[in-house]
């Protein structure tokens, strides 16, 4: 089992690997590095949100 230091730097390592990975996407996609950032922001956000309704939805048991 792993250390919850470890999983601590896991977790915020691929949040930042993700993070870049929209914001290369956005920017393919468009060619404006301001919409790429807009992108990367308001993405970022929806999945904390998101990952946090999961895990609340988890922790009922899978019940709502």
């Amino acid at each position: 089992m792993q250390s919850v230091r470890i999983s601590i730097y896991k977790t915020l390592t691929w949040r930042v690997l993700a993070t870049v990975v929209t914001f290369c996407v956005a920017y393919f996609i468009t060619g404006n590095t301001v919409a790429s950032l807009s992108i990367m922001g308001i993405d970022g956000v929806i999945k904390m949100v998101f990952y946090y309704l999961h895990e609340r939805f988890w922790n009922l048991g899978g019940e709502l």
